[in-house]
């Protein structure tokens, strides 16, 4: 049987998700390319899971982190997330850096989330396309 979704649902998914993310003192938002062209989302999946254990792994404290993945146009996989937790000396973006690029990672970008609602609207876009992935941990 084929679900009938109202004409508004992705809209008020996207809102339930800006509003769950607001919850949570979140300090640096990300955008993740790949070295090489990653063509599924459990190749992706897999990396970004990586590189997440992997930054866990040098703080005194658990982080927490939000990763959403999605396609380019090309069908390449990247993603954009939200990390909270990291103590003073990693939460630099150099440190958060080395680790992504220790986990086969291309290009990065960390910045200081400093408004909410824009970085939390442009992560869930894609939460309702066809293909994508929300990795999520929010034990620290």
């Amino acid at each position: 049987m084929r679900r009938v979704y109202p004409v508004d649902y992705p809209r008020k998914v996207r809102a339930g998700w800006v509003e769950f993310l607001k919850r949570f003192n979140w300090s640096l938002f990300c955008t993740l390319t790949f070295k090489y062209p990653v063509k599924t989302m459990w190749g992706a999946e897999h990396l970004v899971r990586e590189f997440a254990e992997r930054t866990t792994k040098h703080e005194l404290n658990s982080i927490s982190y939000c990763f959403f993945l999605e396609t380019f146009h090309s069908g390449d996989w990247h993603c954009h997330g939200l990390i909270r937790n990291l103590n003073e000396f990693h939460r630099s973006s150099a440190s958060v850096w080395a680790y992504w690029k220790a986990t086969n990672g291309g290009r990065c970008q960390f910045s200081e989330l400093r408004g909410t609602g824009e970085a939390f609207g442009y992560m869930v876009k894609y939460l309702t396309k066809s293909e994508n992935r929300c990795i999520l941990d929010l034990r620290g």
